[in-house]
């Protein structure tokens, strides 16, 4: 299992350093807004989706996938922070006020799901 997850991890990183690259082409071009398709690439989903599969098969995958929805939230704050600030602020002060946003979010998310049957729903 360990040499299965190694190699995961090399392919990860690779695609990692790919999607990297891209970002970079694309900063560098007229189609710069195609860079923030990155964020939401599944890398991190798909580890965890294996890791739930081998810990709690379907059941758990399901779990962890509508939680993955769901921080979907955090991240839309954030942007809309981002949106909303950058123009008052400046990108600094900017970047800061939306990593609290999106900590908040985040934490609230967190707390709901925690404190809440909502999990069980998605059973």
């Amino acid at each position: 299992m360990l040499k299965e997850f190694r190699e995961f991890a090399i392919k990860g990183n690779a695609l990692d350093m790919a999607v990297g690259i891209i970002i970079g082409l694309l900063t560098q071009s007229r189609f710069i807004y195609l860079a923030g398709l990155a964020p939401p690439f599944p890398t991190l989903s798909v580890i965890a989706h294996s890791l739930a599969f081998r810990q709690g098969g379907p059941p758990a995958v399901t779990i962890v996938a509508w939680f993955v929805i769901l921080s979907i939230l955090p991240y839309l704050a954030y942007l809309l922070a981002m949106v909303l600030l950058i123009d008052r602020l400046g990108f600094g002060k900017t970047l800061l006020a939306a990593l609290g946003v999106w900590l908040a979010a985040a934490a609230f998310i967190v707390v709901l799901w925690n404190r809440t049957p909502l999990h069980r729903l998605f059973l």
